[in-house]
């Protein structure tokens, strides 16, 4: 059986934390700037294992512990969050790429 998730915000960030893994089968194919702010945003939400699913700490929660609102973060993972064709197509077709182009204007030149 797969995991389960108790909403589409925790599968997001759950499979985002998968696709950073670095020992994961042909390695991953993410790289983030080096932003300070983006980096603490990624890394801040907890996840707690529940009989329902896997659930992502609430953003209150994170937006307590960081001071601000985990905006950055937010907006990476959910670009690549299931749903996300043009970004999970740029994915697929660079498996071995070192990078993933994180702008939906970029990832569409290649449809052109």
């Amino acid at each position: 059986a797969g995991l389960r998730f108790v909403n589409d915000r925790a599968e997001a960030w759950w499979r985002f934390r998968e696709e950073l893994n670095p020992d994961r089968e042909g390695g991953s194919v993410i790289a983030l700037p080096d932003d300070p702010e983006l980096l603490a945003d990624l890394a801040t939400p907890t996840f707690e294992v529940k009989t329902n699913g896997i659930q992502i700490e609430a953003k209150d929660s994170i937006k307590t512990r960081l001071g601000r609102s985990p905006d950055k973060g937010d907006a990476v993972v959910m670009c690549l969050a299931p749903g996300n064709r043009a970004v999970k197509r740029q994915i697929n077709e660079r498996r071995s790429a070192p990078r993933v182009i994180l702008a939906y204007a970029n990832a569409k030149k290649g449809r052109r």
